[in-house]
């Protein structure tokens, strides 16, 4: 029988399934390498004239960084969802990582799957998913 719990758990995994899985396949294109010239793309398109100053000023000069800061971060916050280990604090990274998605293509392009990824997110975020089948309550159980 599933419980509340397991039923979080479970979405908890498959969200960071997602996330791990989305990253390692960055890293297997080679996106990381590129993601400078494409955040320049992205800065000189967006719509949305403060977030296009916030691009150009603080995200394009450090491209080669942030080339390797955004696959490191998802699969960091796959590792943690999955696990469970800090699961609050991935979920605060994860729903800012989306958001971000969505000003940096202004919006332009549907993504509802970005919506539902942030709607699920929070719904973890303010529910009891810190504590539902984790790695760290497995090793309590074990240790009783």
């Amino acid at each position: 029988m599933i419980t509340e719990n397991m039923g979080l758990a479970i979405i908890r995994i498959a969200i960071g399934l997602y996330w791990f899985a989305n990253a390692v396949r960055d890293f297997q294109l080679g996106r990381h390498k590129d993601m400078g010239m494409f955040l320049q793309m992205l800065a000189n398109e967006n719509k949305i004239g403060w977030y296009a100053a916030f691009m150009k000023a603080a995200v394009v000069p450090y491209g080669n960084f942030f080339g390797y800061f955004v696959p490191v971060s998802m699969l960091l916050i796959g590792l943690s969802l999955i696990g469970g280990i800090l699961t609050s604090a991935a979920l605060v990274g994860a729903i800012a990582l989306c958001v971000n998605v969505l000003l940096a293509f202004s919006f332009s392009k549907e993504r509802p799957q970005l919506m539902l990824l942030i709607i699920s997110q929070l719904a973890l975020l303010l529910s009891n998913a810190e504590n539902s089948l984790t790695l760290k309550t497995l090793f309590y159980v074990a240790n009783r």
